[in-house]
């Protein structure tokens, strides 16, 4: 499974637009969206006339929805408006949403005296609630504690904002010892850094269920959401004409957001596919054309499909065998490729690699059948497949 297509800038674009038809995730669908890849791509694409929905959210939900409408509103907390506004949400907010106000509200130079100390609280408080948070956020442990050591070492940051990050780096430290050596950069950043860090150790390793571990949990159902959410908005985009980039295609091309927005396919859906797969080479053709796959059955588009192979060049053809070979009249049984009728199987030069070659003349599978896990054609031509594309 990929989940970089997160890190797409037409994804970014795609969500804006849904944000702007007043389409905004649930609970369950943000929780796939308030994560480290793809926040700051939103971020950076939300005008000041996003503040008023964002501060609905935050002010009328308690879960993930509103702590990524908190986090999407963190080029905007300087404003005295919003400012004011998350803190007052900060008494009746939930220990979740807590976090995520904390978060945005260090960003915020002038902080007072009063709000360290209230986060300090919090952090020794619900520890477990912002440590479950980081899991899901920063990814795997060795990324996150790179992460944060490189926020640690960051000259732009003030020392005001860094002892978030030093927290935040205890809490990936396995070994209290090595906990103990971070805790004394809290010196260097201050008293009240210096007393949180003390604290926050304390507080971590007093028992083994709040000591770091490596687990983290980890339910790939959760992310069914969001990724449905996502692929409602990448499917508009493309309806309004828009065509991702090569490296955008290639990242949409992939499991699980693939098969997430080819199931969204309609019939009016084939005027815009079609002239991207006879008219465009590269990824955004094997993108366009995996799209097809819900229509791969009809005989009308398998001419076409063959049609196209004529003129193929060996990237597309690794792509298009894909396709073709999703017509029913081509297997009579599963992962067996036998003899048809004329146009209903693909051309003999399908078969890759070739049944009889001389030795040493071994060729690479193309890259596109590396990825989606094809393994190898025996001398019989059955294909091998490893269970991991199944859903292919």
């Amino acid at each position: 499974m990929s989940f970089e297509f997160l890190r797409s800038d037409f994804v970014a674009d795609a969500l804006v637009n849904s944000f702007e038809q007043c389409r905004f995730p649930d609970d369950r669908q943000a929780v796939l969206f308030d994560r480290r890849f793809i926040i700051d791509g939103l971020r950076v694409r939300l005008s000041p006339t996003f503040v008023p929905m964002l501060m609905r959210t935050v002010n009328t939900q308690t879960g993930p929805s509103a702590g990524l409408a908190a986090a999407l509103l963190r080029p905007h907390v300087e404003a005295p408006e919003v400012r004011d506004a998350l803190q007052k949400r900060w008494r009746s907010a939930s220990p979740y949403l807590r976090n995520r106000l904390m978060w945005q509200l260090l960003s915020d130079r002038n902080l007072s005296t009063y709000w360290q100390e209230t986060f300090l609280h919090f952090l020794i408080t619900d520890w477990e609630v912002c440590r479950d948070f980081h899991y899901a956020f920063y990814g795997p442990r060795e990324q996150a504690l790179d992460r944060f050591l490189h926020r640690l070492g960051d000259s732009s940051l003030a020392d005001g904002e860094k002892w978030i990050y030093l927290c935040c780096a205890l809490g990936e430290v396995r070994d209290r010892n090595a906990a103990d050596v971070l805790c004394s950069l809290g010196s260097t950043m201050g008293a009240f850094a210096h007393r949180l860090s003390k604290s926050l150790v304390e507080r971590i390793f007093a028992s083994a269920e709040t000591a770091p571990h490596d687990h983290r949990p980890q339910d790939p159902e959760q992310d069914r959401p969001g990724l449905g959410f996502a692929a409602d908005a990448i499917v508009g985009f493309l309806r309004q004409g828009h065509i991702p980039s090569e490296g955008e295609s290639d990242w949409l091309n992939r499991l699980p957001i693939v098969d997430f927005v080819r199931s969204r396919m309609t019939e009016d859906d084939l005027r815009w596919i079609w002239p991207v797969v006879e008219a465009e080479s590269g990824e955004p053709f094997g993108l366009y054309l995996s799209l097809l796959r819900v229509f791969t059955a009809r005989q009308g588009v398998q001419q076409r499909l063959q049609q196209r192979w004529q003129t193929a060049n060996p990237f597309e053809k690794a792509h298009l065998i894909w396709r073709i070979l999703d017509d029913p009249r081509c297997w009579s049984t599963r992962n067996s490729f036998r003899r048809a009728p004329p146009m209903s199987c693909p051309p003999r030069a399908l078969v890759w690699p070739p049944s009889r070659r001389s030795a040493g003349s071994r060729q690479p599978r193309p890259r596109s059948w590396r990825r989606r896990g094809f393994a190898s054609a025996d001398m019989s031509g059955r294909f091998a497949r490893s269970p991991a594309t199944a859903a292919e």
